[in-house]
């Protein structure tokens, strides 16, 4: 069994790595599970063995659909050759969180840059200057529209 994580702050560029990844998987001919809520069972679907010996592409949507059962049996089928399980999460897994799983094979975290941090602990009145040569730095690299939807989230 072969794990990847795909986590991080930056949300778009981390879903845009897992779609990569599910491409990659369907073009060669993998059987694709999704695991996205918690009424499709990780044990049975981790478990089963289909018809026709076929590699297999797991997805787990989320870290916090794996309880301490899930991760015991992910860590007791480390062995099982044919499937590639690949634990996505929209934000940022701690490091304790992802000892929980034995053998990890790629872990890729995706932050966003600093400089969006700064503009948003820049942004309060009387620091205007401040604040607009930060934001003229940050549009010339991120999309207008993804640092208004920052900008908004941290205002609220």
């Amino acid at each position: 069994m072969k794990i990847i994580v795909v986590h991080g702050d930056d949300s778009h560029t981390s879903y845009e790595r897992l779609r990569v990844l599910v491409d990659a998987a369907s073009k060669r001919g993998w059987e694709i599970d999704r695991i996205f809520n918690k009424n499709k069972n990780i044990g049975e679907t981790l478990t089963f063995s289909g018809l026709f010996k076929k590699d297999r592409f797991v997805l787990i949507e989320n870290f916090n659909l794996l309880n301490k059962k899930d991760l015991n049996l992910i860590n007791r089928r480390l062995e099982v050759d044919g499937i590639t399980v690949v634990i996505y999460h929209p934000g940022t897994i701690s490091k304790t969180a992802l000892k929980q799983i034995k053998i990890i094979h790629k872990v890729e975290e995706y932050k966003l840059p600093k400089l969006i941090w700064a503009y948003l602990d820049s942004f309060f009145p009387g620091n205007l200057k401040t604040s607009l040569s930060t934001l003229h730095k940050l549009i010339n690299n991120e999309p207008v529209e993804f640092v208004f939807a920052l900008l908004t989230r941290h205002l609220k």
